[in-house]
């Protein structure tokens, strides 16, 4: 049985495969502020129960108290689930002393006898690296670590800051099964969030570079306009589609045809927009529901032009979609439309 971790995004299970892999190690990485802790605790509340707690594990990165505090933002964060379905626990004090890296593996291996947890988060990862004396000792470290959390059937999230070039070079790369990458880039005046799923061993994901929003809901993806988004089958009608303009009709052999996509191209003034509106409420009219998606006038400019044909945009068969040109991202406004 093929069974999936979560995320509690439907886009991002869907370039997932259906969600991560169970019993995987797997690494979300990124540059300070991209969302990786926001991630890693949306898998833990999506996918954690009373059988099998997920527990959330602090290293010398971020403060335990820090880390809680903001997840209380999130609306996904259940106070109920603390202490029943989800665990936080602190590793700053067993790296911090004498026993190095050694007691963090001693103190993980305890946590799990306890607990039994079905989810594993260690936030950050990368900053274990530090309180290692050499690269031998950390590269032993993974090992036992790695060992540890194989041999009992847990879904692991190592979050850490990593760069592009150390996901070539830094050896828990080896070691992880699956890889997320969160990254922002510069577009003009704005920031576009990019995820991307690295290395997903054993299992198909959607390839490549996909659009992704944060807020208080955690993160929400936006899967590439490339991909396919379903295997339905595509039918179209033979008849033609009235442009809602008898004249234009004859002109076009009775209309548009089905599943086209007609552009209306000319000056200011010229009547685009009018023709667009005869075509939504000729369908309106005839039973077809229709959709105004408006990225230049907002619906009170809509609703005066219109009026002015006798037209309403009250109408239960049409429905208007308005966004500021100023704060379009074109993945996040196809998928709403």
């Amino acid at each position: 049985m093929d069974e999936r971790l979560a995320s509690g995004d439907e886009g991002l299970d869907l370039i997932l495969g259906g969600g991560l892999p169970m019993s995987g190690i797997n690494m979300i990485i990124g540059l300070p502020g991209s969302g990786k802790t926001i991630l890693s605790q949306q898998f833990v509340f999506a996918g954690a129960t009373e059988e099998r707690p997920a527990i959330y594990l602090s290293t010398v990165s971020e403060p335990f108290e820090k880390i809680l505090r903001y997840a209380q933002t999130l609306s996904f964060f259940d106070r109920q689930a603390i202490g029943r379905t989800v665990y936080y626990e602190d590793l700053g004090g067993a790296v911090g002393g004498d026993g190095g890296l050694a007691a963090v593996t001693e103190r993980i291996g305890v946590l799990i006898k306890e607990r039994r947890p079905g989810i594993i988060a260690i936030d950050s990862f990368k900053a274990l690296a530090a309180f290692a004396d050499d690269a031998r000792g950390f590269r032993r470290f993974l090992h036992d670590l790695a060992a540890l959390l194989t041999a009992f059937p847990a879904t692991c999230l190592w979050i850490g800051e990593y760069s592009e070039e150390e996901t070539r070079t830094a050896p828990e790369f080896a070691v992880a099964d699956g890889i997320i990458s969160l990254a922002t880039q510069r577009v003009n005046e704005r920031t576009l969030r990019l995820i991307q799923v690295v290395k997903l061993r054993g299992s198909d994901s959607r390839s490549g570079r996909h659009t992704y929003r944060l807020s208080t809901d955690g993160i929400t993806v936006f899967p590439r306009l490339a991909d396919p988004l379903g295997e339905a089958d595509y039918r179209l009608s033979e008849g033609r589609i009235s442009s809602g303009i008898a004249p234009l009709d004859t002109m076009l052999a009775e209309g548009y045809a089905p599943g086209s996509s007609t552009l209306v191209a000319g000056p200011s003034g010229a009547g685009k927009t009018l023709m667009g509106l005869h075509f939504i409420f000729s369908g309106a009219a005839s039973g077809e529901p229709g959709v105004i998606a408006s990225l230049q006038e907002n619906p009170i400019q809509l609703q005066k032009v219109a009026g002015g044909f006798g037209w309403s945009l009250d109408n239960e068969r049409v429905a208007v979609m308005y966004r500021s040109p100023n704060d379009v991202y074109i993945d996040e406004w196809v998928y709403e439309l």
